[in-house]
């Protein structure tokens, strides 16, 4: 137990943050725990992509596809934009702690820490950009595919 405590905390304050990101933008009650549950998914994948690659931009890439693809997901089931389930969803992956020391660092006037930290924040940064534009054009895609698919069998079944 001890050996994943920091996950464990990871865990609880992506709940949290997600569960007050979507108070805070007023989120329908019905939708929050579909919100909740996308937090916990994209953190999850987060921590276990996280070991084997240990790559700040491929991490958040591939748990920001996850989150986009359950975001699609909840949002033809429950009837609502996918941006209600993605944003929330997305926010434990935002690079607070990155963001917040590129800036001190250029306080301080420190150019090497600058760069570290403003390495980290772009990389996390555009892997969660290029993660949900992935799965939101992968979405599309899908759907276009399996609409004109239908509408054939559709209309050769109308013919027949």
């Amino acid at each position: 137990m001890e050996a994943y405590k920091q996950e464990i905390i990871m865990l609880i304050t992506a709940t949290v943050a997600t569960l007050g990101y979507a108070i805070l933008f007023r989120l329908k009650p019905s939708r929050m725990p579909f919100a909740v549950i996308g937090g916990l998914v994209a953190t999850v994948v987060y921590l276990v992509v996280r070991v084997p690659i240990q790559n700040d931009f491929v991490t958040n890439l591939v748990a920001a596809f996850a989150a986009t693809v359950y975001s699609e997901i909840c949002a033809i089931t429950l009837k609502a934009p996918t941006t209600v389930f993605l944003l929330p969803s997305a926010i434990p992956l935002v690079p607070g702690s990155a963001l917040y020391w590129t800036m001190d660092r250029v306080l301080h006037n420190d150019m090497d820490g600058l760069v570290y930290y403003g390495k980290i924040a772009s990389q996390t940064g555009l892997g969660i950009a290029l993660g949900i534009m992935i799965a939101s054009v992968g979405t599309v895609i899908v759907r276009r595919t399996l609409h004109a698919v239908f509408s054939k069998n559709a209309a050769n079944s109308k013919n027949k």
